[in-house]
């Protein structure tokens, strides 16, 4: 096989591996209910299930099917319909929205008090805007 029937064969293995890895991981994430890997709430399942769609339609479009075998196409299609009855099959346990209340990540507790306790400069726009004595009404 030379490089110009090589490069087509490459592409669809590429971007079909990249749509059964995103498949899989929405249906593993579907199938467990609690740890790590789970979804947290319905905005990451759909999030998640809405890239491996996309994936499959840039798999679909890339794929040259003269070269790359199309059984390959009808199991990647499969996976993907799979994860997305995993999600529907999971969705009225997922809550509507993720933890509420948790810290922003990057920060301590401290510099987030030090942030909040800054007050606003001393200089304001209603002083700015009447230094030259007049007021907003008059002449």
């Amino acid at each position: 096989m030379d490089v110009t029937g090589l490069l087509p064969y490459l592409l669809g293995v590429f971007f079909n591996g990249l749509c059964v890895l995103t498949a899989s991981d929405v249906l593993l994430r579907a199938w467990r209910s609690e740890g790590r890997r789970r979804f947290p709430d319905r905005w990451d399942a759909l999030a998640r299930l809405s890239g491996a769609f996309l994936y499959l339609l840039i798999a679909l479009l890339m794929t040259s099917w003269a070269v790359f075998p199309v059984v390959v196409w009808y199991l990647v299609v499969a996976l993907t319909a799979a994860a997305a009855a995993g999600v529907v099959l999971r969705w009225p346990e997922l809550p509507a929205r993720g933890r509420t209340g948790a810290r922003p990540r990057g920060g301590s507790p401290r510099s987030a008090r030090w942030c909040s306790s800054r007050r606003p400069s001393p200089r304001s726009s209603s002083s700015a805007s009447s230094a030259d004595g007049e007021t907003m009404g008059g002449k």
